[in-house]
């Protein structure tokens, strides 16, 4: 009798291979079991269980990266909560967290799986009501249902860059300049893996045409990581003050009106993804399937 996990069986399937090395990253049993639902519940002839995205954003807000992947002919997806697919798209829900890792498994080998993990519960600006720090483990306030709920999404994304790893797909993830989510337990392992050579960088978005400077930094093992940066120039500074002062805009108040617990990246058109090529590189990555 074949195995649950043997890549003939299904296309989505874990290999024996990826199945073990998810084990000895220390993801749970279940998520095999969660995998192999997938497979049993969807026909491997079926258009929906071809292993053929390039990108997949997650909690992709105004959906940048899944825009500018279809304008280059990228076969891409997203995974947004105020999406028109409502409740389907919630991380929170176990439907939700079967469907998000369902468009993931969907990820060819190298492709990119990009999240911007909600932040709203992790910057220094909300500080007060999350109170992260070392002395909870970076868990934050736990007594307060809103927390609990962030650390829910970002065990559950883990799990699923967990899978990605595994399958020799890429991921990036982004956030404000003063999040702790690199700090929390679950990141700070991910960054830990030494072999997989994960990378960190900080930047401004202002230098990428966004409209207020905003630090952010970027981290994953998606080799573009090393490619990203560029220097705020004073006459960036002053070209994106001048626009502010124009419009009217206050950054801060703007910033927290928009985030909502969602990530949203304001820029229409996103300047990584001039950076993904992955079809030229020549990658020595340590999993295969």
């Amino acid at each position: 009798m074949p195995s649950p996990c043997d890549p003939n069986v299904h296309p989505l399937a874990l290999s024996q291979r990826s199945a073990q090395m998810l084990l000895l990253l220390g993801a749970p049993a279940i998520l095999l079991h969660l995998v192999d639902y997938i497979c049993q519940s969807t026909s491997p002839l079926s258009t929906s269980s071809r292993r053929d995205r390039d990108t997949f954003e997650v909690f992709s807000g105004s959906g940048s990266i899944y825009k500018e992947s279809c304008k280059k002919n990228l076969h891409s997806d997203y995974f947004e909560l105020t999406s028109n697919r409502g409740t389907l798209n919630d991380m929170g829900s176990v439907p939700g967290f079967i469907y998000c890792l369902k468009g993931a498994l969907r990820l060819r080998k190298q492709a990119l799986l990009w999240g911007g993990v909600p932040c709203s519960l992790l910057v220094f600006m909300s500080s007060g009501t999350h109170q992260r720090g070392f002395e909870n483990d970076m868990m934050g306030d736990l007594s307060l249902p809103s927390v609990r709920q962030s650390n829910l999404l970002l065990s559950r994304f883990c799990l699923i860059v967990l899978v990605c790893i595994c399958r020799n797909v890429w991921w990036a993830i982004e956030q404000p300049a003063s999040s702790k989510l690199v700090e929390t337990p679950y990141y700070s392992y991910l960054m830990s893996l030494r072999c997989l050579n994960p990378k960190f960088v900080r930047l401004w978005l202002g230098a990428f045409g966004h409209w207020a400077c905003k630090p952010t930094q970027l981290f994953g093992s998606w080799p573009g990581l090393d490619k990203i940066y560029l220097k705020l120039s004073r006459a960036q500074r002053r070209r994106i003050k001048d626009h502010q002062k124009r419009t009217g805009i206050q950054v801060v108040k703007k910033t927290l009106k928009r985030s909502g617990g969602i990530t949203v990246l304001l820029g229409n058109i996103h300047p990584f993804l001039e950076l993904l090529s992955w079809r030229t590189l020549n990658s020595n990555h340590l999993f295969s399937i």
